[in-house]
């Protein structure tokens, strides 16, 4: 059987080298770390509705674009479902379509395809807008 103690040496002292780089300074330990950050508990109202995260997140995009016409929406399920979290549902009948481009980035053979795509939306959205 071949000794490798040459190998084992050259190994533990990267594994060495390496601990003080990538286990170091990884987090905060100063003042300002995240774990002397003191807690804060959270108050509701004894009023306040239960909502599912669907519905915060729905209220929320339904504020954003009500808020802000310049606001647009793109990816591969932001339309009338409103993706997988249901976040943009019933968005895209209330702002109008042309606020929100579903495009599917993973099933195209290429990504200048997909942002070409972009392209067209971004230049229909701008005529729309001004």
């Amino acid at each position: 059987m071949m000794r490798l103690t040459g190998q084992k040496d050259f190994y533990n002292d990267l594994l060495n080298e390496n601990k003080n780089i990538y286990n170091s300074y990884l987090y905060n330990e100063g003042p300002k770390s995240a774990l002397k950050v003191k807690e804060i508990n959270a108050e509701f109202a004894n009023d306040a509705p239960t909502l599912n995260a669907f519905e915060i997140l729905n209220k929320y995009f339904d504020e954003a674009f009500a808020h802000n016409p310049k606001l647009i929406a793109f990816g591969e399920d932001v339309g009338q479902i409103g993706d997988v979290n249901q976040g943009f549902s019933g968005l895209q009948l209330k702002y109008g379509a042309e606020r929100f481009l579903i495009q599917a980035f993973v099933s195209s053979p290429s990504w200048g395809r997909d942002w070409s795509c972009d392209a067209r939306f971004e230049a229909n959205w701008r005529n729309t807008i001004h």
